[in-house]
């Protein structure tokens, strides 16, 4: 099962902020936690926090991730695979051998799925593999 990040606008609404200043709330409170996972895509990277790092902050608290995991989201696995995002999501639906997402993120309009590079560079070369069996 994949780990539960919450994304800027889950983190807003438990904080309730405007999502447009949690990136500026991180500049100027040094309490704020840190982003623990970046899901990254060609055109950026969504950051995610921990549930428990957010509530303890609402409660005066601070902790904060120590290190930050990168995980590839679904349009940096569809470039590493040269198809399309529509063509990944068709492959998680009906590949058996497809890998599982390691991470999800929270979102104001649903969850954004994670995968571990590895897992996508090993599933792109099963799938060269079986392209080129005879």
């Amino acid at each position: 099962m994949a780990e539960r990040f919450l994304g800027v606008a889950a983190v807003a609404i438990l904080l309730d902020r405007d999502p447009s200043l949690i990136y500026r709330l991180r500049q100027e409170d040094e309490r704020f936690p840190g982003h623990a996972v970046e899901i990254v895509e060609p055109k950026g990277a969504r950051k995610g926090w921990r549930e428990a790092d957010i509530l303890a902050y609402r409660e005066g608290s601070p902790r904060s991730a120590q290190h930050v995991e990168r995980y590839l989201g679904v349009a940096a696995f569809a470039q590493t695979l040269g198809r399309s995002a529509a063509r990944v999501w068709q492959y998680e639906q009906t590949d058996p051998d497809f890998p599982a997402h390691a991470v999800e993120l929270v979102e104001r309009k649903g969850i954004r799925k994670g995968w571990r590079e590895a897992d996508v560079t090993a599933y792109r070369d099963h799938r060269e593999r079986e392209a080129t069996a005879p």
